[in-house]
């Protein structure tokens, strides 16, 4: 581990911004996109429909803005313009988890009878909500930022030796449940439509390598974006795919 710290630690910036350059690219075509179904989405087919579409503009919006700012963090340097930009960046991760009720909406809609079941709505919605109040909370009244270098990578972040352990379960617990929501919900996704090769290989996918990449980054900020990356993508193709076939 002390070697592959010290290679993180002497990473090259302009490789660093590349790619989360690419990353911030590839979100704002998709972000164009779920803004485009969410503006197109046929509001007799539920509140919930829309809901979905409008919460997948703006997580979507989010990873723009994150990768974005990741990539022009060198060139902004260390201060107080960076570390209040870097605030969006948080207000973002708060409203991430209600990704899941995409989720839930491209399952039902996919022909998943329990995830169209409204007890799946209560239980999933209402764990849900309760871990946004409970990021919300920490973020706007516990959470500092301090500036991190590494990988050659400048950011701020919450992460620092005297956080406290209430402080990272609020920005953690959030993030693994929405990680093991959306892989449960892709893979009844994918079982319904086995036989359609246009969903079940993003439903299936998009989710898995998320929640492998994430769990797998080990302080790699690339590798943990890349898998939100893949699971914005995915939701927001198959947000079109299943539009077509409602």
């Amino acid at each position: 581990m002390g070697r592959s710290g010290q290679k993180a630690r002497t990473g090259s910036p302009l490789i660093s911004s590349a790619i989360f350059l690419a990353y911030a690219f590839i979100m704002g075509l998709a972000a164009a996109i779920a803004v485009s179904l969410a503006a197109s989405a046929d509001t007799q087919l539920g509140p919930m429909y829309l809901f979905s579409r409008v919460i997948t503009s703006i997580v979507s919006f989010g990873l723009v803005y994150e990768n974005g700012l990741l990539a022009l963090g060198n060139f902004i340097g260390a201060g107080p313009t960076l570390k209040s930009l870097s605030w969006g960046r948080y207000y973002f991760h708060v409203l991430a988890p209600l990704t899941v009720f995409a989720g839930l909406d491209l399952a039902s809609r996919a022909g998943s009878r329990w995830a169209a079941s409204s007890p799946a709505w209560l239980i999933i919605g209402g764990i849900t909500a309760a871990f946004v109040l409970f990021s919300a909370h920490h973020t706007f009244t516990d959470i500092q930022l301090f500036p991190h270098n590494d990988q050659g990578l400048l950011r701020y972040t919450f992460e620092h030796p005297k956080v406290t352990l209430s402080t990272k379960l609020a920005i953690l617990l959030p993030v693994v449940w929405l990680s093991i929501v959306m892989v449960v919900l892709g893979c009844a996704t994918a079982w319904v439509r086995r036989n359609d090769s246009s969903v079940w290989p993003a439903a299936f996918a998009g989710p898995l390598l998320c929640f492998v990449l994430c769990s797998q980054a080990r302080g790699r900020k690339w590798v943990e974006n890349l898998g939100e990356v893949l699971l914005m993508s995915s939701t927001v193709y198959l947000q079109h795919v299943l539009t077509a076939s409602v």
